[in-house]
């Protein structure tokens, strides 16, 4: 939770929350469904594909914004206590949930057997995954995500670093990170760095009302670019671009689709931060529980899934009577109900403690 010109802005947290409920309903749509028309448009609503792009966008600004407002001194000492924080912050809770993902996948095993193998023959199978190696997503397929996430936010401080020098600077920073992309430096970088300056300029945008400005005064007719921008993705997977076009922004532009998801999000949020309303809205007890246990939720999501698919034939007989409508208002229902439930438990019970734990760590040292 952080402060903004206008008390605590829990709107933020109500965000990370929809989109993490995207994410599971995106899930299921994928899991069975994802060749179906109907389905790909149903995805442009739950995107949860470029829910990633919200919450790398929402990382920057979160963690960069205390150092902006309470112009905060980034050295050493700050660093080491930021870097704790912050591992104690992600680790605790996927590694219960990789375990117990672990478990799942060799269901029905001789566990002790199992263990003997994967540690004693095999001891890459299970840590690489839990240190978030690159490319080894064997359990939890979407945590690649927290790999960049982990990675990106150590380098947090030090971009904000470069944006304190001005605008201009970092702005030329962002740029050759998109240039650099996937081969020399993560192309997330981008993400976080919108977030970075969404932070920096937090109360200037809280606070903007000039009318004389074209693109302030007809922002309601501008939100369905950004929405289709945020949803590019899954407009190409209907209306594909020519390979030529594709190849032109892919190789020579180094630019995919998540810059301009990327560029969606940072805009909604822009958007939000700005609006009375829209502040007001998201800040109900609903929105801003959703946002405590989003990341309880993007974890364990994927066992319940997983559940329902390795029960298919049966879930869609016996409890939705053969109709793939039903099943899927049923599957979804599931998801969402028991993935909130999960994520409750996964913050009560283990965030919240190692989060005071980590900071009491980081205060120490």
């Amino acid at each position: 939770m952080i402060e903004g010109g206008s008390g605590r802005i829990e709107y933020l947290d109500a965000i990370r929350g929809l989109a993490a409920l995207s994410v599971v309903v995106y899930h299921v749509l994928t899991s069975h469904w994802a060749w179906m028309t109907e389905a790909k448009v149903a995805m442009m609503l739950f995107n949860g594909a470029d829910a990633v792009a919200m919450f790398f966008v929402l990382s920057g600004l979160v963690l960069s914004y205390k150092v902006f407002k309470r112009d905060l001194v980034i050295d050493a000492d700050y660093y080491r206590k930021f870097a704790v924080s912050r591992v104690f912050r992600l680790y605790p809770a996927f590694l219960i949930m990789l375990v117990i993902y672990y478990f799942y996948e060799h269901r029905g095993e001789d566990y002790l057997a199992l263990w003997i193998e994967t540690f004693l023959h095999n001891p890459h199978y299970f840590w690489e995954e839990a240190l978030l190696m690159r490319d080894h997503h064997h359990l939890y397929v979407p945590d690649w995500t927290l790999g960049v996430e982990m990675a990106l936010s150590l380098l947090v401080p030090f971009m904000v670093l470069i944006a304190r020098k001005g605008d201009r600077l970092f702005i030329y920073f962002l740029v050759a990170c998109v240039i650099a992309g996937k081969l020399y430096i993560s192309e997330f970088t981008l993400l976080f760095g919108f977030g970075i300056l969404i932070a920096k300029h937090f109360d200037r945008i809280h606070d903007f009302q000039d009318n004389r400005k074209w693109w302030y005064r007809n922002r309601w007719a501008l939100f369905p670019i950004v929405i289709f921008l945020y949803s590019i993705r899954h407009f190409l997977h209907i209306y594909p671009l020519p390979d030529s076009i594709r190849y032109f922004f892919d190789s020579i532009l180094f630019v995919n689709e998540f810059v301009f998801t990327g560029i969606a999000a940072a805009l909604i949020l822009v958007y939000l931060i700005n609006s009375e309303k829209g502040r007001k809205f998201f800040s109900a007890p609903i929105f801003t529980f959703l946002g405590k246990v989003s990341y309880g939720v993007y974890l364990s999501h994927w066992l319940f899934t997983g559940l329902v698919m390795n029960n298919f034939e049966y879930v869609k007989n016996t409890l939705a009577s053969g109709s793939e409508l039903r099943l899927l208002l049923l599957y979804t229902l599931f998801a969402v109900v028991v993935s909130i439930l999960a994520g409750t438990l996964i913050y009560y019970l283990i965030e919240r403690p190692f989060i005071k734990y980590g900071k009491r760590i980081a205060s120490r040292i």
